[in-house]
């Protein structure tokens, strides 16, 4: 795992602040921590590495303190919605940008064209893997294998 770049920092508008004003102390009751949540907001505020700030506290999954002018509680909910956008952007950028138009199946071991496969998002290509005859094919050997257990243990 790389090691995280700390740089912008030097530049953090709260660099020399009080690390009570980001992070409270424990035990502190609500209001308290609404009060100092919003001191240390409005210095984030004017701060130029807000937004560097920000990503890395998604990155890393900050739980505590406030980090690039969010709290815990608003910062848990927008890291969701910041990892469905960037698993759609890496999907993205993954993505080959020409549509397929013939894949290979390993099962039968032929090239067939992209409409002999069914569909599923889940791959980078948006094709399943084995064309519709070899799912197909799969599917009814599972469903038979299924019922011989079924019939075995009755």
């Amino acid at each position: 795992m790389a090691t995280p770049n700390w740089n912008w920092t030097e530049r953090a508008a709260c660099r020399g602040a009080d690390l009570l004003l980001f992070f409270g102390r424990p035990g502190e009751r609500i209001d308290e921590r609404q009060a100092r949540e919003a001191r240390a907001t409005a210095i984030c505020g004017r701060c130029p590495v807000q937004q560097t700030c920000l990503q890395g506290a998604f990155e890393r999954n900050e739980g505590a303190g406030v980090w690039g002018g969010l709290g815990e509680d608003e910062r848990r909910s927008r890291r969701r919605a910041w990892q469905r956008r960037t698993s759609y952007e890496r999907r993205a950028d993954t993505a080959e940008t020409e549509p397929v138009t013939a894949k290979w199946c390993p099962a039968c071991t032929e090239t067939k064209p992209a409409g002999d496969f069914p569909k599923d998002r889940r791959q980078s290509d948006g094709l399943n893997r084995y064309c519709k005859p070899c799912t197909n094919e799969a599917n009814r050997e599972v469903r038979a294998r299924q019922r011989q257990q079924k019939e075995a243990v009755a």
